[in-house]
């Protein structure tokens, strides 16, 4: 439901579309309803819950003038669904941020190569990283860790943030595994 929701929200202006009977999705990996109407409302989009889904009034196709001049960043829960439903309304309103961009790696590791591919252009939705990093010791030389199960996506996180915050990227396993092979 979704992107279905994201995709009445280009419906024509004054067009009201409605999801119900799914009720269900306020205990799912987050409460995707409520999600969904918070997250569709920093986009300039009015979206109303009801008792068992969700009412959007279309924008048209254009971003509302409030995206268009102030932008959206886009919270995700943890939940790759938000994420990957706003990938798609992002392709149409390129002034929306994507936050947390790696909750699509559990399911769908490649899924920003491949979305940018589709669309043919290589930077069509471009998720950032929006964590506060706090400079240790004397500031001087700041450091993001980042730990999880090789194959999990934090190489690919980690060289998106090294780039996007001017730091540099040091991936533990390729320093192992030249270690091990000295």
């Amino acid at each position: 439901f979704m992107t279905a929701a994201v995709v009445m929200a280009t419906t024509p202006v004054g067009t009201v579309s409605r999801i119900t009977n799914i009720a269900n999705q306020r205990v799912k990996e987050c409460n995707r309803i409520a999600a969904m109407v918070t997250e569709l409302g920093k986009c300039g989009v009015v979206c109303r819950e009801t008792d068992t889904g969700l009412e959007i009034e279309g924008c048209g196709i254009a971003p509302p003038a409030s995206l268009a001049a102030n932008g959206a960043s886009i919270e995700c829960y943890n939940d790759h669904r938000i994420a990957m439903s706003f990938a798609v309304l992002g392709s149409l309103w390129p002034s929306i941020r994507i936050l947390d961009k790696d909750c699509t790696d559990k399911t769908y590791p490649e899924f920003w190569d491949d979305i940018c591919s589709v669309l043919n252009r290589p930077h069509a939705i471009k998720p950032i990283v929006s964590r506060t990093i706090e400079k240790a010791g004397s500031g001087k030389h700041p450091s993001v860790v980042v730990i999880g199960m090789r194959g999990s996506g934090k190489t690919t996180l980690s060289r998106f943030a090294s780039e996007q915050l001017h730091l540099k990227c040091v991936d533990l396993d390729d320093v192992v595994t030249a270690t091990i092979q000295t």
